[in-house]
């Protein structure tokens, strides 16, 4: 724990062309091995979704959400998010970024 928190804190949570790193981390999903490729997905109180891999400088911007994320879930099986937000939603999204809407 202490080494994904360390590697969190060190990256810029602003996103692209954000030189003040803004996004307070609330929801973190983590896949892959630290050894090989990891992936860390975090949810901000921004209401942006961020990716940080390894060997990144700054975290990139995935998704602006239209509410703040309440929990958000990496799925290990195909690496998806899925989050409920605050406006009482569902919302999946994939590799590639596509929404899925959810009832």
């Amino acid at each position: 724990m202490h080494f994904l928190l360390t590697v969190v804190f060190q990256m810029n949570l602003g996103g692209q062309g954000n030189a003040i790193g803004v996004g307070v981390p609330v929801h973190l999903g983590v896949t892959g091995l630290y050894d090989v490729e990891f992936r860390i997905v975090v949810a901000c109180r921004d209401g942006c979704i961020y990716l940080v891999r390894r060997g990144w400088t700054q975290a990139r911007t995935l998704v602006q959400l239209p509410a703040q994320a309440v929990v958000m879930v990496v799925l290990p099986e195909n690496s998806s998010i899925v989050a409920a937000l605050m406006n009482e939603t569902l919302h999946g999204y994939s590799k590639k970024v596509e929404k899925h809407k959810y009832k």
